[in-house]
């Protein structure tokens, strides 16, 4: 056997009796984590993970979910406060997740912080969430667009696919490649159809 030795029960002269150490293997790595119960239904063994930690900056791992809990943690998630009320507190559900690449530079029981790719488009463009309106049941983004010399705020109707926390897939619609999309549009949904500078637009 060899690994790293994490803990030592054993004392000595004393009779030898339950666990004596525990041993780490360090080439099958397990990172576990909480998730939130509204994101579990999209999660699924074998989704792909990405992992990062502190102490390697931005270097990815690659790692696969090995284990998704049925049953939600008996207390918060960790770094979560304990509420006033327990009756408020959001379920999580424990994940584990096995990393399946080279493992050098991770320290055991350190932090990490993993990202589960649970749905994949290619090929298609992207923009941030808040760049999406929506009006009737339809979704677009603004633009800047320009036109005779001047630039002006368009509307380009968009179908939406996959979305993390920052960006969604844009996989039909009017926006195409090149389009200055407006990220807060909100802003500049009265000037649809005007003519504006393009510095006050923040595109």
């Amino acid at each position: 056997m060899s690994g790293i030795v994490t803990s030592v029960a054993a004392e000595e002269g004393k009779p030898a009796a339950g666990t004596l150490l525990t041993v780490a293997d360090e080439g099958a790595l397990l990172v576990r984590t909480e998730v939130k119960e509204i994101d579990v239904p999209q999660i699924t063994v074998g989704d792909t993970v990405t992992v990062t930690t502190p102490t390697t900056g931005d270097r990815e791992y690659r790692g696969t979910v090995r284990f998704v809990s049925p049953v939600a943690s008996p207390g918060p998630a960790a770094g979560e406060e304990q509420p006033k009320d327990p009756g408020n507190r959001k379920a999580t559900f424990p994940v584990e997740i096995e990393i399946t690449g080279p493992v050098d530079g991770l320290r055991i029981g350190g932090t990490a912080k993993a990202r589960i790719i649970t749905d994949r488009e290619t090929g298609v463009l992207a923009v941030t969430r808040d760049a999406v309106l929506e009006d009737n049941g339809v979704s677009y983004a603004l633009v800047l667009a320009e036109q005779d010399g001047e630039h002006q705020v368009q509307r380009r109707q968009v179908r939406l696919g996959a979305a993390n926390d920052i960006d969604v897939a844009v996989v039909d619609g009017e926006l195409a490649d090149g389009d200055r999309v407006i990220t807060q549009p909100s802003e500049f949904q009265e000037f649809e159809g005007q003519d504006v500078a393009a510095d006050d637009a923040r595109d």
